[in-house]
């Protein structure tokens, strides 16, 4: 599992994973380095169902309001035990 720049390391270290590996999947979150997929849409408008996603939910957590009310709703204790 990889956050922000660990995403990358994640990333990298699985790629050299051997064929007796008990390796099952790589986590990312936060990603770095324009691993999120924004990148391949700038300046194009989106063709997939999976590229419209990514520009609502990108421009949903651009609004200060909406990250706000999720933030306050993944920060309560229970959540982040």
């Amino acid at each position: 599992m990889g956050n922000s720049i660990g995403s990358l390391v994640a990333v990298t270290m699985a790629a050299r994973e051997d064929e007796d590996s008990k390796l099952k999947g790589v986590y990312l979150v936060n990603c770095a380095g324009g691993m999120n997929g924004q990148h391949v849409l700038d300046g194009h408008s989106p063709t997939t169902l999976f590229g419209w996603m990514i520009v609502l939910i990108t421009n949903l957590l651009k609004n200060d309001v909406c990250n706000s009310f999720l933030f306050d709703k993944v920060r309560v204790p229970a959540t982040v035990k």
